[in-house]
């Protein structure tokens, strides 16, 4: 099985008898879900915590009136709320992975290049962010309160640095001007910035108060400006869903009947500077316009590779290939570029032509 990530929606063969068949997900729905996830697991604890464990979830050390529990109390401290916010969790972190790496490419496409370590930067934030909340919920504080300590202050640290820098990069660095909606995905990314900035600040502000102070509902409002943090984060992040519109996530899931392609040399003649691929031994492509762009596509790679034992500059070809060592027509017959990137590394394999000859 094979995962990738491309752009349009009109060249795929989604199914083959004997092929395979691949799953397309748009990215857009991909961000949704996996933000869902915690968005949903949060709603729940806080609201079974406020309808079944109301008294103990509310309780503070100094027994002041408090009306809203607290993040920690909400979710770690009872059950079935600690199970719900572990699955949840545990379930969403694969595809933040996937999407921080998204991110990375995303980045490279629109910033300038010399700006592009501060992206990568970005992306490692938003890792570190990932494995801090999955420390944070699987260690408890009554379970290990010092590790639990790092992984929240680490969450937070690497939560708001990486909000901030992406906003910088993508109001300030970018190469290419953004479409309308690249441009309401960094309006809304600023507006929950900042609240997620100013709430907070008086998350802080209250927390040190009702410590000092023990006086009744300072601790709700700091709950509240806890949840606020929270939900805005979560909102952050699920701006990716605009970001990456278009996109799809592809999984390529072969049949069982298929096999590797077997390069043979002797079966692809060599290719002289005013020639056209000719492939005798193989049946012709079908004229659809599938079969006419992969002709294309495997036509423009073939002129990138010198006649003769050379140092080639496209990294699909090792260094020394030369056109007589060109794989067959059946190993690249599918493959397309990433016009939107502009990258060799975007040539993906997407199947094969049926009925070839042993």
């Amino acid at each position: 099985m094979s995962t990738s990530v491309m752009i349009g929606t009109d060249y795929l063969p989604l199914h083959h008898k004997s092929k395979g068949h691949a799953l397309r997900l748009p990215f857009s729905k991909l961000a949704w879900i996996t933000v869902s996830l915690p968005l949903l697991g949060f709603i729940f604890c806080v609201i079974w915590s406020i309808l079944f464990n109301y008294e103990r979830s509310t309780y503070t050390h100094c027994e002041v009136a408090n009306y809203l529990p607290s993040i920690s109390a909400a979710i770690g401290s009872y059950s079935p709320q600690n199970q719900v916010w572990k699955t949840a969790i545990f379930i969403h972190a694969g595809p933040r992975f996937l999407i921080a790496r998204m991110y990375y490419k995303y980045y490279q496409s629109v910033l300038y290049h010399w700006i592009h370590f501060l992206a990568a930067i970005a992306c490692w934030l938003n890792v570190v962010e990932n494995l801090a909340l999955v420390g944070l919920t699987f260690i408890s504080s009554s379970e290990n309160y010092s590790v639990h300590e790092k992984c929240f202050m680490m969450f937070m640290v690497t939560s708001e640095l990486y909000m901030m820098l992406t906003c910088y990069l993508l109001r300030s660095m970018r190469c290419q001007p953004p479409d309308n909606v690249e441009t309401r995905s960094l309006r809304i990314k600023y507006q929950l910035l900042v609240v997620n900035v100013i709430s907070f600040a008086l998350a802080a502000y209250c927390f040190l108060r009702h410590n000092w102070y023990c006086e009744p509902g300072v601790y709700s409002l700091f709950a509240l400006c806890e949840y606020l943090v929270v939900l805005t984060n979560m909102g952050f992040h699920m701006t990716a869903s605009w970001d990456f519109h278009g996109r799809e996530l592809l999984v390529w899931l072969p049949g069982p009947q298929e096999k590797a392609p077997r390069f043979d040399p002797r079966r692809v003649p060599p290719l002289a500077s005013d020639e056209t691929l000719s492939f005798p031994c193989l049946p012709p492509v079908d004229p659809s316009p599938l079969g006419v762009m992969a002709r294309h596509s495997v036509e423009s790679i073939v002129r990138q590779i010198p006649t003769g034992p050379a140092e080639c500059r496209c990294p699909l070809w090792p260094c020394g290939t030369s056109r007589d060592m060109l794989p067959t027509y059946q190993q690249y017959v599918y493959m397309m570029v990433d016009h939107r990137a502009h990258r060799c590394e975007g040539l993906v394999a997407l199947g094969r032509v049926t009925n070839l000859p042993a």
